[in-house]
């Protein structure tokens, strides 16, 4: 993608408090994508039982960012220094915490949380009839706890980053040796071409008919990783006062959090996915991620979707076992297969592919 696309991706932030300047970043961003979008993107597959069963049940599959082969994929970068500079600034002259005084300083809980919160009132008034010298002193406890074990913190939060977002990896290169050596076992395996009629769709699988859907953003390469420190702390902050509010046995409802600690951008998650080191620039990836409120779903570590291919194509080593399964499969289909082979006739090394006629 381009230096547009690079600078698009890093503004079209979507906080809690969205504004017309982020609607028409996002909007920007949006239009961009889908004026580059390629309709037919591809799957590398080596032969495994797995991916012979996905294929014949028509199931994509997802997986998070610790099951891939870059392990800095989904990998959040930020400064220590400048989260240690703004954990100092969280602290109030007494030695509480500020996201705790904002909530022990509300008058009242305007009507609409309470009609979106169930029994939002009723745990602000918990909140609030805590002892505020007390909760100071849970609050500077749970700080000195924080800074005492920073480095272990961190490494929760980029544990957490990498496993909380899903998505399967497709790329516009059906020609490309390397893509087949490298994902395709060496040219044995195959690959699998979808159709997209747009980039969002809703999708389901066979537990869940409603409730999921998908969307697809080209990857950024770059030679720096994407700086999220403030993202990084905004987790911090989402940390410290659930340990603070669990130490007296309250809860608070995920919409009622942003409310005292605002999400700075709820895009970063996927923002972190999709910039990857300039080495991989070669792959030309798109990223389907994988998008639920279903926390069963939330919870797997691999997830999938139906999503019949629109092409088999056979790596030019294929065995012919494994050759005759594939082909038998697309049969049923009904959906063409091709098989790769060297072009004499060109001096590029893009391999070409030639329509499969059977036996």
């Amino acid at each position: 993608m381009s230096k547009n696309y690079k600078e698009l991706l890093r503004n079209a932030i979507i906080p809690d408090n969205y504004t017309d300047q982020n609607e028409k970043a996002c909007a920007d961003f949006e239009n961009y994508i889908d004026s580059k979008f390629p309709i037919k993107l591809y799957r590398y597959r080596a032969i495994t039982e797995r991916s012979l069963t996905a294929f014949l049940k028509d199931e994509l599959w997802f997986a998070n960012g610790t099951a891939m082969n870059d392990d800095f994929d989904s990998r959040i970068f930020y400064d220590k220094k400048r989260i240690i500079n703004f954990l100092n600034s969280l602290v109030t002259e007494s030695g509480g915490l500020k996201p705790i005084d904002n909530i022990l300083c509300m008058d009242s809980i305007p009507p609409i949380i309470n009609c979106i919160i169930p029994n939002a009132s009723d745990e602000i008034c918990k909140i609030k009839k805590l002892d505020k010298t007390e909760i100071d002193i849970i609050s500077n406890k749970i700080l000195h706890f924080v800074y005492d074990n920073i480095d272990d913190e961190l490494r929760f939060i980029t544990n957490f980053i990498q496993e909380e977002t899903k998505f399967a990896c497709f790329t516009t290169n059906i020609q490309s040796n390397t893509m087949w050596e490298q994902y395709a076992n060496c040219s044995t395996g195959f690959t699998l071409e979808y159709e997209f009629d747009k980039r969002s769709s809703e999708y389901q699988n066979k537990e869940y008919k409603f409730g999921i859907s998908c969307d697809l953003y080209p990857i950024d390469y770059d030679q720096r990783r994407l700086d999220a420190t403030e993202f990084a702390f905004y987790l911090f902050q989402i940390s410290i006062l659930y340990r603070v509010l669990r130490e007296k046995g309250i809860s608070i409802p995920n919409q009622f959090r942003n409310m005292v600690v605002p999400c700075p951008d709820s895009f970063m998650f996927k923002k972190v996915a999709l910039v990857k080191s300039n080495e991989w620039k070669k792959e030309k990836e798109w990223r389907m991620f994988f998008n639920t409120s279903i926390q069963e779903l939330n919870n797997e570590r691999f997830s999938y979707v139906y999503k019949k291919p629109s092409a088999l194509y056979l790596g030019r080593k294929i065995s012919e076992l494994y050759q005759k399964v594939l082909v038998e499969i697309a049969k049923e289909k009904s959906i063409p297969v091709y098989k790769m082979d060297f072009n004499e006739k060109n001096r590029t090394y893009n391999l070409r592919k030639i329509k499969y006629i059977g036996e």
